[in-house]
């Protein structure tokens, strides 16, 4: 049964569904903090969007990556039609961006200002954190799980998917081959079985081509601005309102890629090469912060896991642990 709190929150919701899309920016999601466990112990702020359980099934769940010197509230002209497609969303603010600034030891907003390389590198773990959060809340269906990302997002997006398997789809605004001197082609590359669509302004397509090339399975999507103005600057999400359509159709993609409910839920330890059936006594043991749920064995074999215990290319058993 839903908490008070929440059937609040999916009230609220409903209703600003029923508005304009000129009214997305009175949106207000869930406001709320977890810490991330790499050695800054960086305080993560985000808003989390419910989505009404449909015939008794939790909501897919996409978790949403701004771009530099922006903050989760680029976002909201997204949301109400990420909502009509049955999808909840926590849009984080990176650190050092936003309201995610402490400890202030850690100097966050000062290294971003000097494109500070690690702490770029380390915003994956705010990835981590927030997929920690919704797992602790239980309210979304993480055997459905997507990630939208917008210029120095779609990098963090490329390394968190590259590593955590149970991502089905990745969406990217405005992605580059290298942000903040990361470089995403050996982490896109690791993405199989997985869709990825890379939505470019038309002067940018060099970087999508470069990023497809790397992983065949991407798509590329090519985007101009509505009006006469040539020069409008339509890269990440300064696309919503200035390109028709855009918003509805990553919500129809993300909604697409992610599934319909798991018939067949197989379980996954990260940085493991196996799963695991859910009922199997190991499955207890693995920390929630590091166990992943896909809605078949067919789609984890696709990802290039196997059933624990089978053999490997490598030789040996599936069990080994990725380098």
């Amino acid at each position: 049964m839903k908490t008070t709190r929440s059937v609040m929150v999916a009230a609220l919701l409903s209703a600003c569904m029923a508005v304009s899309p000129l009214a997305a920016q009175e949106l207000v999601g869930e406001r709320v903090t977890f810490q991330t466990e790499d050695k800054d112990k960086v305080t993560i702020v985000g808003d989390f969007y419910t989505a009404p359980e449909k015939e008794g099934q939790k909501p897919p769940v996409v978790i949403l990556l701004h771009m530099y010197k922006s903050d989760r509230a680029a976002w909201k002209p997204l949301i109400p039609e990420l909502q009509k497609k049955g999808l909840a969303a926590l849009a984080i603010d990176l650190r050092g961006h936003g309201e995610s600034i402490e400890p202030a030891e850690a100097n966050l907003v000062e290294r971003v200002n000097n494109r500070d390389k690690d702490v770029y590198e380390d915003m994956k773990y705010d990835v981590y954190a927030a997929y920690t959060w919704l797992a602790e809340q239980g309210q979304v269906d993480l055997s459905r799980f997507g990630l939208v990302g917008a210029t120095v997002g779609c990098t963090v997006a490329f390394k968190y998917a590259a590593g955590d398997p149970s991502v089905d789809a990745v969406v990217t605004l405005s992605p580059g081959v290298s942000y903040m001197k990361i470089k995403s082609t050996p982490d896109i590359k690791r993405i199989t079985g997985r869709a990825i669509w890379l939505i470019t302004p038309e002067a940018d397509t060099a970087n999508a081509e470069a990023l497809r090339q790397a992983n065949e399975s991407a798509q590329i999507k090519i985007v101009k601005a509505e009006g006469d103005d040539p020069d409008l600057n339509i890269i990440g999400t300064n696309m919503f309102g200035n390109v028709n359509g855009m918003e509805r159709a990553i919500a129809g993609y993300l909604a697409k890629f992610v599934g319909d409910p798991a018939e067949e839920l197989v379980v996954h330890q990260l940085k493991r090469k196996y799963y695991l059936p859910p009922d199997h006594k190991k499955v207890e043991s693995i920390p929630l912060k590091d166990k992943r749920y896909l809605s078949s064995p067919e789609e984890a074999e696709n990802r290039g896991l196997k059933l624990m215990g089978t053999p490997t290319k490598e030789g040996g058993a599936s069990g080994a642990i990725d380098a």
